[in-house]
């Protein structure tokens, strides 16, 4: 009678042992970075212009905004000298799904596209989110200052559309009459589809 209580016992500890390891197994390492980057550079008067977009796999697929937009960050870096004009109604940021898939449109003037949407929002939110209008280019040469201007952007993809990690990114910006695509580097390109 004991041996069977004895077994029964050691049969549930390895049964609970089992079930806690797989869920530690589904860990990520707190050393390892979960994001991918997509990221571009391309080069301007008398210097360049760079753009980083980080994604974390598994969080953006299931995070939206009300439902309706996911929200994609966008890092640029001016390191020319020159302001770099933005313009929400004549800019244009595009989410490339799959090779040879139409291009779906992201939204970058909330406030006149979507009026619901950024009422519904607070004013923090909304200054958040708003696009900006210019990056300043980097101060003129001297040692201690940084030899870029930086921001970071956000914008609003509909989530309808975009259901699982992009392939890209494509920006136009009016003022640079460029239009810039924002990939994965080759190496990561094949491992992160989804």
């Amino acid at each position: 009678m004991k041996m069977r209580s004895t077994s029964a016992a050691l049969g549930l500890l390895v049964v609970f042992g089992l079930l806690i390891g797989r869920f530690l197994w589904a860990a990520i390492p707190g050393g390892q970075s979960v994001a991918i980057d997509y990221s571009a550079e391309v080069p301007g008067a008398n210097g360049k212009y760079q753009f980083n977009i980080p994604i974390e796999p598994v969080m953006f697929p299931l995070q939206t905004i009300q439902g309706k937009y996911r929200l994609v960050r966008l890092r640029i870096s001016n390191s020319t000298t020159t302001t770099l004009a933005l313009s929400a109604d004549r800019d244009r940021f595009e989410v490339l799904l799959d090779k040879g898939a139409t291009a779906v449109a992201a939204v970058l003037n909330p406030q006149r596209l979507d009026p619901t949407f950024w009422g519904a929002i607070d004013v923090k939110t909304r200054e958040n989110l708003a696009y900006p209008i210019t990056l300043k280019g980097k101060p003129e040469s001297m040692p201690g200052l940084p030899t870029s201007e930086s921001l970071y952007m956000y914008v609003l993809v509909p989530a309808a559309q975009v259901s699982k990690l992009p392939e890209g990114f494509r920006y136009t910006i009016a003022s640079l009459s460029q239009t810039i695509e924002i990939r994965l580097p080759p190496t990561t390109r094949g491992a992160t589809a989804q």
